[in-house]
């Protein structure tokens, strides 16, 4: 097949079954983080503002964030199995996330998926919170939607994008995409606005349509 795919994958929500920043921020936010929450939801913050104004209220170590996304995370099922597929087929997967690269990384080598390149919230501890950065697909300071922007980027390489997400973040990248699959509020607000997207539960049904429609 003449065609160049490409499988860009959100993490938290999507990969994992919960948020694992939210379940983290839950646990060690010392302050009121969810007010922020709520000023994101009204299209007060972007994601990433929401992601460095909460985890500055952080003061837990690396070590105990780790630990409790591991006790905490579920992996959605069937997410092993999509490991080996993309592996078997060669085909490119690209984790794109707002969440936090030291739980990214660590959940990812759980799962034997450390491989795949990633591109989250950059983090430097630091005792009075943490902090965040976010970059765009060239390194530069994050300006707007950093999902889109990499969506957009691996369609100027040649790439039919195959997008999975679950959440508001990743609205504006299903719109690029070849093809776009969406997990719960993503997959309500798809069916709502009358989107092409394809639901899913777990990674076994994304698994059916790329063996049946495009591989």
């Amino acid at each position: 097949m003449d065609k160049r795919f490409l499988i860009q994958i959100d993490f938290d929500g999507t990969i994992t079954e919960k948020d694992v920043s939210t379940i983290l921020l839950d646990h060690f936010a010392q302050g009121e983080w969810r007010q922020l929450l709520t000023q994101y939801r009204n299209g007060q913050l972007t994601v990433d503002q929401l992601n460095i104004q909460a985890f500055s209220m952080v003061k837990a170590s690396k070590e105990a964030l780790i630990q409790t996304a591991r006790k905490e995370a579920t992996i959605r099922n069937g997410f092993p199995q999509l490991v080996s597929y993309v592996r078997e087929n060669n085909i490119p997967m690209v984790i794109v996330s707002y969440g936090l690269d030291i739980y990214i990384r660590a959940l990812l080598r759980d799962q034997n998926a450390d491989s795949f390149p990633f591109h989250a919230a950059q983090t430097q501890y630091h005792p009075q919170g943490w902090r965040l950065h976010y970059t765009d697909p060239e390194g530069k300071p994050l300006k707007g939607n950093m999902k889109e922007k990499h969506t957009l980027n691996f369609i100027r390489q040649g790439y039919k994008v195959i997008y999975i997400g679950n959440g508001k973040s990743d609205i504006n990248p299903l719109h690029h995409a070849f093809l776009g699959f969406a997990t719960g509020k993503l997959a309500r607000y798809c069916q709502k606005k009358n989107l092409d997207c394809l639901p899913f539960d777990d990674f076994f049904e994304v698994m059916k349509v790329l063996q049946t429609q495009l591989f």
